[in-house]
């Protein structure tokens, strides 16, 4: 194996980290984000003495949120 070629297969390793860990800050934002609402809509749900009817997905990724 030459340097050449040990240095391409470094460098793809390292895009292919950099990639991967992108996607997981991507992914953990929106879930954050997404959990906010949710407490924030659960919070004025509340105050208005309505019932919460939610359905989330794995992480938070996508809901629905009624308040009757």
């Amino acid at each position: 194996m030459n340097e050449k070629h040990k240095s391409t297969k470094k460098g793809v390793i390292i895009i292919g980290f950099a990639a991967i860990l992108a996607v997981f800050i991507l992914i953990a934002t929106e879930s954050y984000f997404n959990s906010k609402e949710l407490k924030l809509a659960r919070e004025g749900c509340l105050e208005k003495n309505g019932i919460i009817v939610e359905e989330r997905t794995f992480l938070n990724l996508d809901y629905t949120f009624t308040c009757e």
